[in-house]
């Protein structure tokens, strides 16, 4: 296993499904995924978690977004995810001992980041979904390890990254293979 890793798929091919079998195959207790929109932890909420196919599989796990938008986007009354940009509800949240899944969008992951780096929480997996984003001039500090600086610290926390894209971007100094 290799603590990080890119995987290049054209759009359409299932980059979102593989991400699903992997957090049920990796069996890990913390996976955060990364989104670049919130149409997209929508759909992933409304198509995998609440979708009736994958209800059963996704039991086990408890499920937050963290992000700017609300639970009236989901397809059906549910207490099974949480949607918040709040600190200590995503704190309590991380500190449970089940199994967890946290959507969050590119736009919200500096805060995220930050609180995860308070609480000296450990992420088992973090996938980047659309992952050509990563390499952007606001996030690169975050997601790549540069220097020694307070920024990048929070990485020691991540068991293992993925990088999902169809469109790898070379920018930045940042070269996706």
């Amino acid at each position: 296993n290799l603590p990080k890793c890119l995987i290049n798929i054209w759009c359409g091919c299932g980059k979102t499904r593989i991400i699903v079998y992997k957090i049920f195959d990796d069996n890990q207790s913390l996976n955060v995924i990364v989104f670049p929109s919130l149409g997209l932890i929508n759909q992933f909420n409304n198509d995998y978690i609440l979708k009736s196919d994958w209800v059963e599989k996704f039991a086990d796990y408890k499920c937050m977004s963290f992000c700017s938008d609300n639970e009236k986007k989901l397809k059906e009354e549910t207490d099974k995810i949480k949607y918040t940009t709040d600190e200590k509800k995503l704190t309590k949240f991380l500190k449970f001992r089940s199994k967890k899944i946290l959507t969050v969008t590119y736009q919200s992951f500096e805060k995220f980041v930050e609180i995860v780096w308070v609480a000296k929480v450990r992420i088992n997996r973090l996938y980047y979904d659309e992952a050509h984003h990563v390499v952007g001039d606001s996030i690169k500090d975050l997601v790549f390890k540069k220097d020694e600086s307070d920024k990048t610290q929070w990485l020691e926390l991540i068991d293992k990254t993925e990088y999902y894209t169809a469109t790898p971007i070379n920018k930045n100094g940042i070269i996706m293979y």
